[in-house]
């Protein structure tokens, strides 16, 4: 007996066409859950950055700023490069996070929603799948062309995260 309450499992081999059809019909998306961990990476050195920066003026103690490095920082880290590789752990990880940027109104609620479509969309669970791993290492020569979209949402985050430091 089946559980009807258990979460749809992506199976590439049902997509058919081969490796090469997979990757080519889902690289796109796997542009995009790449642009998520590289925010990830970049948010999150900022975030660093600024911690530092406040123990080097002398406005916080350097043994509070660790103790900030190692829990404010080192996990987003982690789940940062784990999106970068596409592993379906940091896809389940990074769904808080993504889902606090929600409430940085107006551009953590779109980079934090646009981050939650791509990672729990249909494609983001054939992206993140084990399956897809072994498609990805058939086609190493397929890469995806940088679409406007990612590019455009990376220039936001940065504006945005930029005019939060400043």
């Amino acid at each position: 007996m089946t559980n009807p309450y258990e979460p749809p499992r992506a199976d590439v081999d049902d997509l058919g066409g081969g490796p090469q059809a997979t990757r080519a019909r889902f690289i796109q998306h796997e542009a995009r859950c790449l642009a998520l961990g590289c925010l990830a990476i970049g948010l999150v050195t900022l975030v660093g950055l600024a911690l530092l920066s406040d123990a080097l003026h002398g406005r916080r103690p350097w043994d509070s700023t660790l103790v900030y490095l190692a829990i404010c920082v080192a996990p987003p880290l982690a789940v940062g490069v784990g999106l970068l590789k596409l592993r379906e752990w940091a896809r389940v990880t990074a769904a808080p996070l993504f889902f606090l940027l929600l409430f940085l109104f107006p551009i953590g609620t779109f980079l934090g929603g646009y981050a939650l479509w791509v990672m729990f969309s249909e494609p983001g669970g054939v992206v993140f799948s084990l399956g897809y791993r072994g498609v990805r290492s058939q086609t190493p020569t397929i890469r995806a062309s940088r679409a406007p979209s990612v590019a455009m949402i990376m220039t936001v985050a940065a504006i945005g995260t930029a005019s939060l430091l400043i």
